[in-house]
Formats: structure tokens, sequence, C-alpha cells
């Protein structure tokens, strides 16, 4: 299983515009290439995110749309 992160706001609206964000509830020890699960702040998933350690942000690796 992949680690979730419940995010809100700008956040949110980052990930489904395909933004890289700063997530410090996963981004503690993190290599690159690892995947995590976003969820807005209702519940819906929002995306498959993957870390990027160059840059110490998660990308979206797929959005789905809600």
């Amino acid at each position: 299983d992949w680690p979730a992160a419940i995010v809100g706001g700008e956040a949110a609206r980052q990930i489904a515009h395909g933004q890289a964000v700063a997530l410090e509830s996963l981004s503690r020890d993190q290599s690159g290439g690892k995947m995590a699960r976003a969820y807005g702040p209702e519940g819906n998933f929002l995306a498959i995110l993957i870390y990027d350690a160059a840059s110490a942000l998660w990308r979206p690796k797929k959005v789905f749309a809600s």
C-alpha cells in the first residue's frame, strides 16, 4: 500500500491541475520515485503522486477527474 495524504484548499487545486506540491506529512525519509495517494478534503480520490527528490515535491502521476 502506498501512503495517503488528505489535501485541501490550494494543494488540492494544484494537484487537480497537474502541479507539484510540497506535502510535509509525506516528505519525510522519501527517496525519488516513491508513490502516494492523494485525497481531497471530502475524501474523494484525487491522484497518484510520485516523489521528486531533486525538488522535494510530490508530482501528480495520474489525476482522476471529480
